[in-house]
């Protein structure tokens, strides 16, 4: 076989290096008015799942597809956890400013702070995955994103990880300014395509299981519909 035959594995991964690539681009361009984040998080995550199956076709009509579909659903959530993380910003820069006296309260008042940060951090970090994979209302998706927390508690830490090194390297030299924008954001996310992948397929399994051995209850929502599944995955 030939190094770079098309069937081959190294071309093969090369031309997912490239789309990777692409995909980050386009993911960056799109969060330029901020507001439409949610959307293009959303966008990034359909291509990647997409992906991790070998089914990404056309990058750019994909992530274009999947950003008009999602948008009115993924901005709204969106812009709450933008607002709640500016909020916890402006209450941590006035508790460090000195304008309140220094107290204990204070360092609890930091701690509470940061865990709601890296609370809605870790919940955005499911919620648009699960938006750009099932259909469902945001109160349901955000009801599963709690479940997949709780429940994968290790694989959850572990993405955290993946989508903090590109920033991490950022701290340790602007030299990676250049690999986070050729390639930063869309290599973490396609790792954690592959572990939600994973934990996705599995509760589908179950849910599967469970429709063989119960009978399901007509106010149950666990019927099959949608871009790919509507599902209750906890």
């Amino acid at each position: 076989m030939k190094l770079l035959d098309m069937g081959g594995k190294l071309y093969q991964t090369l031309n997912k290096i490239v789309d990777l690539i692409w995909l980050n681009i386009l993911m960056l361009i799109c969060c330029i008015p901020i507001f439409t984040i949610g959307a293009s998080v959303t966008a990034m995550y359909y291509v990647a799942f997409k992906m991790v199956k070998n089914e990404e076709g056309y990058i750019t009509k994909s992530f274009f597809k999947a950003f008009r579909e999602n948008f009115r659903q993924a901005t709204p959530v969106w812009l709450v956890m933008l607002a709640l993380l500016v909020f916890f910003w402006v209450d941590l820069s006035v508790i460090r400013s000195g304008i309140m006296s220094k107290s204990d309260v204070n360092s609890i008042l930091e701690g509470i702070i940061f865990f709601g940060a890296i609370l809605i951090a870790v919940i955005a970090q499911y919620f648009f995955p699960l938006l750009a994979r099932y259909e469902n209302s945001s109160k349901e998706l955000l009801k599963n994103a709690g479940c997949f927390i709780i429940v994968n508690i290790p694989k959850t830490v572990l993405m955290a990880v993946l989508e903090a090194i590109p920033f991490f390297l950022l701290t340790r030299s602007d030299y990676f300014l250049f690999f986070y924008f050729l390639i930063g954001v869309t290599l973490p996310t396609y790792f954690c395509a592959l572990l939600l992948r994973g934990m996705f397929d599995e509760a589908e399994e179950k849910i599967k299981k469970y429709r063989e051995n119960v009978e399901l209850d007509g106010n149950k929502n666990l019927e099959i519909s949608g871009n790919e599944k509507k599902e209750e995955l906890c």
